[in-house]
């Protein structure tokens, strides 16, 4: 790389450049460049984008910046790639939620039909103007499989800490889930 055999040169005293990636493929790449050569000999540098100057500074504040520097590149990575798999339209485990599995390639959700009869029980019993704690007896009396217990058997990914009974909470999250209430036809 020129820019460091001029630097191990002294050909400039100070680097001005609009991004730290103008220093280095990776934000790693260019804090071994900057701080442990450059930044040792004396050679300042300067990040418009960031608005950091190493003037001044220590060298635990420059780790500090690169740390940091390093934390948003893997950030920007991976928000980059969940917006490349959203305009691909491709779903991860995570998409994922009760009532719906992720289909093999990815690319659309079918119907848990196990899961949809205690979603559709919910609505009919709401809709016949019975209270979440009452839908949540009624589902744990009749033997309708609890939600924490469906999701740990048929998910594809582990699950958190869910009841083995059907509690309030699991009746409220069906009933305001936009997913589960279908879109109105036009006519």
């Amino acid at each position: 790389m020129k820019m460091k055999a001029d630097g191990m040169k002294r050909s400039f005293d100070f680097i001005v450049a609009d991004s730290v990636y103008r220093c280095g493929m990776t934000v790693s790449n260019a804090k071994d460049l900057l701080q442990m050569t450059f930044f040792a000999a004396g050679i300042g540098f300067v990040f418009l984008e960031d608005g950091f100057c190493s003037e001044g500074k220590s060298m635990a504040e420059l780790d500090k910046y690169f740390l940091d520097a390093i934390k948003i590149a893997s950030l920007r990575v991976f928000a980059d790639k969940k917006r490349n798999d959203w305009d691909n339209r491709i779903f991860s485990v995570h998409d994922e939620k009760y009532g719906y599995h992720l289909s093999d390639d990815k690319r659309s959700f079918a119907i848990d039909e196990e899961a949809a009869q205690c979603i559709r029980k919910v609505f009919e019993l709401a809709d016949s103007g019975m209270k979440a704690v009452n839908i949540r007896d009624y589902m744990n009396k009749n033997g309708y499989e609890a939600y924490g217990i469906h999701l740990r058997r048929v998910a594809c990914k582990k699950r958190g800490q869910f009841s083995d009974k059907w509690t309030t909470e699991n009746i409220k999250t069906i009933l305001t889930t936009t997913s589960y209430k279908g879109l109105a036809q036009e006519t």
